[in-house]
């Protein structure tokens, strides 16, 4: 009698580790996405371990025309340049502290290096009484930066995007780099994605400098993309278990054809059945030497 084979025995033939290389391929591409997600959910609760407070050349991080970078975003930077002294413009609705008031904003022209001749815009004061006397004295103040080559220190930021308000009202209020160039005169690309918070204010009498603190990144987790990490992993395992069956229904097969096998007909004797009985369904096996002694 043939012995039915294991399950080992029947996964190691040729077809099955064939089928175990694709399905094995298949999660790793599943675990592959998976880790993508959770680097993904994770990402957010990261702490910031740049050091944004030492400043570093503004070419060294940044590339005028090109987006920000997260490297870049929230640093202290330095940079040589000239203000223009036609660009400056006030934005309203700026808050600081609580208080709500106005932003000196202007732009400058890089002087040196690769980037000499590109345009960075920058604020400059915060003005908490936006009204009309404030704001020219801001706007002197701010114009002490202009005409002449100055080393600008601050923190650079992303560009915002405009508000509806701006479209509603006609006051400019988001520090959009793309809005500023449509302000600025004789504009020449290329310009900073960024702009630069100034950090020492022209003249601290009549504004105040705009607070800027370190960037501050989120310390939750995105648990969506924690739950599409699961469903990878499950995906994965899945493609494992659908191995394991499809080789233990082959083994169980096997197992069906075995016992079909050890039916043998030739040792069946045919003298030995009654054909009487056939009919019934039943077999009755019938002892020759049993029938002598009958007719005796």
């Amino acid at each position: 009698m043939t012995t039915a084979p294991t399950f080992w025995q029947v996964a190691k033939r040729p077809q099955w580790i064939g089928i175990l290389a694709a399905c094995l391929a298949v999660a790793a591409i599943f675990g592959i996405l998976a880790n993508w997600q959770t680097a993904r959910a994770v990402e957010g609760g990261q702490g910031d371990d740049r050091d944004t407070e030492t400043p570093v050349a503004l070419d060294s991080v940044a590339v005028p025309g090109e987006p920000l970078t997260s490297e870049a975003g929230g640093r202290i930077v330095t940079v040589t340049a000239t203000v223009q002294p036609e660009d400056f413009i006030v934005l309203n609705g700026r808050k600081q502290e609580g208080a709500e008031g106005c932003w000196v904003v202007g732009r400058a022209i890089v002087e040196q290096g690769e980037s000499k001749g590109a345009s960075l815009a920058f604020a400059s004061h915060f003005v908490d009484d936006c009204d009309e006397g404030e704001i020219d004295a801001a706007l002197n103040g701010a114009g002490a930066y202009a005409g002449s080559s100055a080393d600008l220190v601050g923190r650079y930021m992303p560009s915002e995007s405009p508000t509806i308000g701006d479209f509603e009202t006609g006051e400019s209020r988001a520090m959009s780099v793309a809005d500023l160039i449509n302000t600025w005169s004789d504009y020449e690309p290329p310009v900073y994605a960024g702009y630069l918070l100034l950090h020492d204010p022209a003249d601290p009498q009549t504004s105040l400098s705009i607070h800027s603190e370190r960037p501050v990144t989120r310390t939750d987790l995105n648990w969506l993309n924690v739950f599409y990490a699961a469903e990878w992993l499950l995906f994965g395992g899945f493609a494992l278990y659908l191995w394991y069956r499809l080789v233990k229904d082959a083994r169980d097969q096997d197992i069906e054809a075995l016992d079909d096998d050890d039916i043998d007909l030739d040792d069946i004797d045919l003298d030995d059945i009654d054909l009487d009985d056939i009919d019934t369904g039943e077999l009755d096996l019938i002892d020759p030497d049993y029938e002598e002694q009958q007719r005796r």
